[in-house]
């Protein structure tokens, strides 16, 4: 069975955001190039036209209220949903803003893409796809694409932690039950084995690193741009084929 959708027109970018981190607490508000990682995410959303709203869903941990200052700071809503259940939370936070189209994206990506964002955002609004993601590209760069409907679908029919926990992995699990579109990501930036989030201080150094190296100093740095950068730079991206080779 699939589940339809109309053609949503109100795209909503909903971040999720913790202050509570495992492996690196308060990542969100760590500082890179001058600007915390939550506001270099949000500037590169603001970027995207078809965007026409953004906001963040962090936790009832008291520690989040410094997530909620910045983002009101960046003149950007919050909302506080459940800690555990973050499809809850999303569904509380696309409700507020009225979404009908929903970009999931996580706190934790600095160098997320504008370009490849609204490519998704386009590809889902032109063939009316339930879900929409692009494979293969830089870890940390892209995001997710659905609609209200499949968010309240999943809301409905997924109980298990896991899938309440990870918001669409429901869909990545059973899509056969969507009508999803796992675009390939273009040749210039199909870079599966380069990681560009924030899980761990080494990741975090490594990103301040390229920013901080990158030849003219601007924010509005194309992925292409930065792919090609490391293209040329290889050696940003050593530890990280370094610790692969150890895991094999």
């Amino acid at each position: 069975m699939k589940f339809k959708n109309g053609r949503g027109e109100r795209v909503v970018a909903i971040i999720q955001a913790r202050m509570g981190s495992l492996r690196l607490p308060g990542k969100v508000l760590a500082e890179i190039d001058g600007e915390t990682v939550l506001s270099h995410i949000i500037n590169r959303i603001k970027r995207v036209n078809l965007i026409k709203d953004v906001i963040v869903a962090v936790t009832p941990d008291p520690a989040d209220e410094a997530i909620i200052k910045e983002s009101s700071r960046l003149k950007v809503p919050s909302v506080i949903g459940d800690s555990y259940d973050v499809l809850a939370r999303f569904r509380m936070a696309a409700r507020i803003m009225r979404a009908e189209t929903i970009v999931r994206i996580t706190a934790d990506n600095p160098l997320i893409s504008s370009e490849i964002l609204t490519r998704l955002i386009n590809v889902r609004k032109k063939y009316n796809y339930d879900y929409v993601i692009m494979e293969n590209l830089p870890v940390g760069t892209g995001a997710e694409v659905l609609t209200m409907r499949t968010l309240i679908m999943l809301d409905r029919i997924t109980s298990l932690q896991r899938h309440r926990e990870h918001v669409t992995l429901y869909i990545k699990e059973n899509p056969n039950d969507f009508d999803c579109k796992f675009v390939s990501a273009p040749v210039n930036v199909h870079r599966p084995n380069y990681r560009l989030t924030v899980d761990t201080r080494e990741d975090l150094e490594i990103i301040r690193a390229i920013y901080n190296d990158l030849p003219e100093k601007k924010t509005a740095y194309s992925l292409n741009q930065i792919v090609k950068f490391l293209d040329q730079h290889p050696e940003y991206m050593d530890f990280y084929f370094e610790e692969q080779k150890v895991a094999a």
